[in-house]
């Protein structure tokens, strides 16, 4: 390496270690002084596993391996999307290949921009355009500057919107109220310790229950305790009603046994589970505009659905939606039912145009759940690697170059290495050494900003120094002026 003395051989090693071995920059070193009896700082631990992953990701484009295989599938379907944003720092966004799972570029953005993403997407397109490789299809968020990015970049191409995210969508004016829904249910089992000391207490102490019955109504308490910490799987399977309908059933359980034994026990289970009817209005509600986004599920998600069924179905329910609201406004009934179905309508004719994709090619898939799924895995590992809750600065650093060694089978080794040119190794010095000097203005400007300003205004003056005067040349007066 430039400057350095490791050859190729440890180069690649501690890039493994890394990125496929997923250890710290401690663990690396520890293995090379066990293994090879080999021993550098930290430091230069990292100085090296970064050079190896700034070759490796910066080369993936240029992949002739990669290239063929791409290109022996059909085709690619591209992925696009952004890490969520960690508060103050850039968001990392990666354009992946649904159906060989490798990602093709990843970069952390400060802006996100139709422009910015167009400048993400087109060294792919230039990429797959000199290999002859086909883009069968794009699929991410409805974002309005990924839509006009991705037109912009691949005209003519299938764009696919994540249908889940779609369906989200629609879940998204009942979520507060469900979660309302459930924290009402809750409330009232603040006294279930109560009864459960009640139970517990020697059976000398507990008139008219036996050991056994005693048991079951332990076991009953255990029940309601698990059921309220369950807090379901929206959209489709939202929090509230699932609560809703388990204390339901948990209270005709209770109430066969009040049948047969009076016990106070009893009845205070009984009139803690009493809580479902007071909220069996708000459940019946919610339950009605869950029904329709269940079946808006099943239009596109369940098995074996045509696209000519997904969108007769999908049109009924707009059709319906619409009637039911133009009813509401005419009768000035249910506010909250009208604002609902608008939103419903709204979403739809946004997302309806890029919601079929899918159909017409399975190859496409229907959700953009694959590169969200890359997108946590990176931060768990960054979570690791770092020893940080919140490592937003090392996420936001590291990311975009672990994220090209997701799903690579084999990675790169010497010979790879050895094949990188002159203007590969430039420009991985280069954006090796941005990042460094950018990493250090940001501790410094933690740790001393009084020194970091006073630094920054005598180098702005040298470099005003060494600067050549604008107008060297006197200027010649105007005779008409």
């Amino acid at each position: 390496l430039p400057g350095r003395q490791i050859g190729n051989d440890a180069m690649v090693k501690m890039g493994r270690l890394r990125y496929v071995g997923k250890l710290t920059r401690e663990e690396i070193r520890k293995v090379l002084l066990d293994e090879d009896e080999f021993d550098v700082s930290e430091r230069e631990v990292q100085y090296a596993y970064e050079w190896y992953g700034q070759l490796v990701s910066g080369a993936v484009l240029k992949d002739k391996g990669l290239l063929a295989r791409l290109k022996r599938q059909g085709g690619v379907v591209l992925s696009l999307d952004g890490a969520e944003p960690m508060k103050g720092h850039e968001q990392v966004w990666l354009v992946r290949d649904t159906l060989s799972g490798r990602t093709l570029r990843a970069e952390a953005l400060r802006s996100t921009t139709a422009a910015e993403l167009v400048k993400l997407l087109m060294p792919v397109r230039d990429a797959l355009d000199a290999a002859g490789i086909a883009v069968l299809g794009v699929v991410s968020d409805a974002e309005k500057n990924i839509r006009k990015a991705v037109r912009k970049t691949f005209p003519g191409v299938r764009h696919q919107l994540c249908a889940l995210h779609y369906v989200q969508n629609l879940a998204e004016p009942l979520r507060k109220r469900d979660a309302k829904l459930r924290a009402e249910l809750k409330r009232p089992f603040n006294k279930l310790r109560q009864v459960e000391r009640e139970i517990q207490k020697p059976r000398k102490d507990r008139a008219e229950l036996s050991r056994q019955a005693a048991a079951v109504l332990a076991d009953v308490c255990k029940a309601i305790q698990s059921v309220l910490k369950d807090s379901g799987k929206p959209p489709f399977d939202p929090g509230g009603l699932k609560l809703y309908g388990r204390l339901v059933e948990l209270r005709q359980t209770v109430e066969e046994m009040a049948r047969t034994c009076s016990h106070s026990c009893v009845r205070a289970i009984l009139e803690l589970l009493a809580v479902v009817d007071e909220t069996a209005a708000e459940a019946d509600w919610l339950r009605v505009y869950y029904e329709d986004i269940r079946e808006v599920g099943s239009a596109l998600f369940a098995d074996g659905r045509t696209l000519k069924d997904a969108k007769r179905m999908l049109r009924e329910l707009r059709k319906t939606w619409r009637d039911e609201q133009a009813r509401y406004q005419q009768e000035n009934l249910d506010l909250d039912a009208q604002a609902v179905l608008g939103s419903w309508l709204g979403t739809t004719r946004t997302y309806e145009p890029g919601l079929f994709h899918a159909f017409a090619d399975p190859r496409i898939p229907k959700t953009n759940n694959a590169t969200e799924r890359v997108n946590k895995k990176l931060k768990s590992l960054e979570r690791r690697l770092s020893g940080s809750p919140r490592p937003g600065r090392r996420f936001t650093r590291n990311a975009p170059t672990n994220a090209i060694f997701v799903n690579m089978k084999l990675t790169p080794g010497e010979a790879f290495i050895a094949r990188r040119r002159p203007e590969e190794l430039r420009l991985a010095k280069k954006l090796i050494e941005a990042r460094t000097r950018s990493n250090g203005v940001l501790q410094r400007a933690r740790r001393d900003l009084s020194g970091l300003m006073t630094s920054l205004r005598e180098r702005w003056n040298t470099t005003l120094e060494d600067e050549p005067p604008q107008d060297s040349q006197p200027q010649r007066r105007n005779p008409g002026s």
